[in-house]
């Protein structure tokens, strides 16, 4: 009851600053503000379903010129799911080069991910990744490069390729062993996990259409088990958006989303609206 309880005050936050955000724009302000949240069915990233759960999705921006500096988050409704963003973005003539860090503390992931097994209890400004006998001490924080090209309305395709650098990605190389067999130590390397997104987009009447294909192509935490196979797509799909009109002066829009992984032989259908 109380994680409910929060997640409507959540939702009555952000109704309250957009309204902030709307007067702002009537001022000389030399930046863009963006408050909103997506109420989701359920919380699907690149074939994963992250939580089992309807999933509130707050995001809050700032945009000055060509760079964007903001926070996207994820709370489960009825699941221990927690994830809180922050990425650095620069877009310039359609492409767009991005950080993110990504904030999954260990206690509350509840995905079949070996990655969060190894985290440390949540700590959001632990940034440690030493390893070794001590298997806790991952950082819940994981770096990711990104770069995206997206086309013009004329030829709406996009591209995007995205590195994991830094953090909770790590893969064993060797285990050693005492005389007695017992585990003595284990050695982790960056596994540098790597995902590659094609897309495309088009309208049919009201409705607007993105289709997409993603794909690992290396043993990386993308592939299930992870880090055990090779070249994998992972994540396919179909995402409609529609904006249906309530009133004279307010559209709501909506998107749902028809997505399959072929390397996990899952299928989700996911569909949510804008606030």
């Amino acid at each position: 009851m109380k994680r409910v309880l929060s997640v409507f005050l959540l939702l009555a936050v952000l109704i309250s600053a957009r309204n902030v955000s709307a007067q702002e724009k009537k001022c000389n302000i030399p930046f863009k503000l963006n408050v909103g949240a997506d109420l989701m069915s359920r919380y699907i990233w690149r074939g994963t379903d992250y939580g089992s759960s309807p999933s509130i999705q707050p995001t809050l921006s700032f945009n000055l010129g060509g760079f964007e500096m903001g926070y996207w988050g994820a709370v489960a409704i009825t699941s221990n799911y927690l994830e809180s963003d922050l990425y650095l973005k620069y877009t310039l003539k359609g492409f767009s080069v991005c950080l993110t860090d990504y904030y999954i503390p260990a206690l509350a992931s509840g995905i079949n991910d070996t990655r969060y097994s190894f985290c440390k209890s949540p700590n959001h400004i632990d940034f440690d990744t030493t390893t070794g006998t001590n298997l806790t001490k991952y950082t819940s924080h994981t770096y990711e490069a990104m770069l995206c090209y997206k086309g013009p309305e004329k030829f709406p395709i996009s591209v995007m390729v995205g590195t994991y650098i830094y953090g909770n990605d790590k893969t064993p190389t060797d285990t050693v062993f005492t005389d007695s067999k017992l585990i003595k130590s284990v050695n982790y390397k960056n596994c540098y996990s790597t995902y590659i997104e094609l897309g495309y987009s088009f309208a049919v009447k009201q409705f607007n259409f993105d289709v997409f294909a993603g794909a690992s192509p290396f043993a990386s935490a993308y592939t299930s088990p992870a880090y055990k196979k090779g070249f994998a797509v992972v994540n396919t799909g179909i995402t409609g958006y529609r904006n249906i009109k309530i009133s004279e002066h307010f559209s709501l829009p909506v998107k749902a989303s028809a997505i399959f992984n072929p390397q996990s032989s899952s299928f989700y259908f996911v569909f949510g609206f804008t606030l």
